[in-house]
């Protein structure tokens, strides 16, 4: 307990690992330099309760009656909080889950945290061998999922409880960059989401059809997307619609029913301050300072009505692709299309 070894050690050489845990480190990436904290422990709901009433619960009891009717929902953006793969709670929680102790176990994970492992894009290897290597990286496996199924269910479906204590109020999860398989995690929540950049091709556009995948699997009518995010270079006051229609037709074509103009800031100056409130460097600049505000009806009409109509009917797919964990998209030959699945959801809804 005082960090002081006492240990007849045997003739031969010897490696001493001595484990602990500590905080990521990591402070929230958009909040405001005067109120940023350390994240929440993502592995622990009590951890999630204190965020929650300190912040999301005070503005929902601020709200009072117009939750639910103005302020209809609580958003988790993309997964940008560090990697977590500790806390008081996990070893009960390991045993809980698998069946065993995983203290013997972790010199297997020696070398892999934090700079050489990132579960999100590439397995463990074991940085010890014990017993064997197959056992090594079952072992592995097992704290993975453990780690994965926390997430989930402490962090993403905990916040979904606490957020529907407020009857209307919905939860949205962009449930991407995180070390869980995606759509496992967003089977689980009732507004799945995703997110494409203007003038970005690479960047996020592979969330969209899983995050649609999710929704027809869930029974979900509504697939969300934070729409024509950008890069300072990309989403400056030229761009108009006639920039983005082409964009907004593709996003439609993945599954997208729901846009969310990134960004449209809160005016509080009205129309006296130019360009009034922006949403920083990123997004595009969608306020009445934009010149083409006052000609937008026609554009927000048309994505309205698109809208409205790929809500209804039934999505049919021509293949359902089995989605691993650590991949970033999936495609299906030409001429068809296709939903992802998840292996949990594939046990329990498919049968032959």
């Amino acid at each position: 307990k005082d960090g002081t070894i006492a240990w007849s050690v045997p003739n031969g050489h010897w490696k001493l690992i001595r484990y602990g845990h500590t905080t990521t480190g990591k402070l929230p990436v958009q909040a405001p330099f005067d109120v940023a904290g350390l994240e929440c422990d993502k592995l622990d709901q009590n951890s999630l309760k204190i965020h929650f009433d300190q912040y999301p619960g005070k503005i929902l009891k601020e709200a009072g009656a117009l939750a639910g009717k103005s302020l209809k929902y609580i958003a988790i953006d993309s997964y940008e909080a560090g990697l977590q793969n500790w806390n008081p709670q996990f070893r009960n929680q390991f045993i809980k889950r698998r069946g065993y102790d995983p203290i013997k176990w972790l010199p297997i994970i020696t070398g892999n945290q934090p700079e050489n492992f990132d579960p999100r894009t590439k397995p463990a290897s074991p940085g010890i061998i014990i017993e064997s290597q197959e056992i090594s990286e079952r072992f592995l496996y097992d704290f993975e999922r453990t780690i994965s199924e926390l997430y989930m269910e402490e962090y993403y479906s905990a916040m979904n409880q606490m957020v529907h204590q407020y009857p209307g109020v919905k939860l949205e999860v962009q449930s991407y960059n995180a070390p869980f398989n995606l759509v496992e995690n967003a089977v689980r929540n009732e507004m799945p989401a995703g997110e494409f950049w203007h003038g970005n091709k690479n960047y996020g556009w592979w969330t969209l059809n899983l995050a649609a995948s999710a929704a027809h699997i869930a029974g979900n009518k509504i697939v969300s997307a934070e729409s024509f995010t950008a890069e300072p270079q990309r989403g400056n006051w030229s761009i108009s619609p006639e920039n983005l229609k082409a964009e907004a037709d593709l996003a439609f074509s993945k599954g997208i029913n729901r846009m969310e103009l990134h960004i449209q800031p809160h005016q509080p100056w009205g129309e006296k301050a130019i360009p009034g409130m922006i949403g920083g460097s990123y997004g595009l600049q969608i306020n009445p300072a934009n010149t083409y505000w006052k000609q937008s009806l026609a554009w927000n009409t048309y994505l309205a009505r698109c809208q409205y109509l790929l809500r209804q009917g039934q999505f049919i797919a021509d293949i359902c692709y089995l989605y691993p964990k650590r991949q970033r998209g999936f495609t299906v030959p030409e001429g068809y299309n296709g939903d992802a699945i998840d292996e949990q959801s594939l046990i329990k809804l498919m049968f032959v």
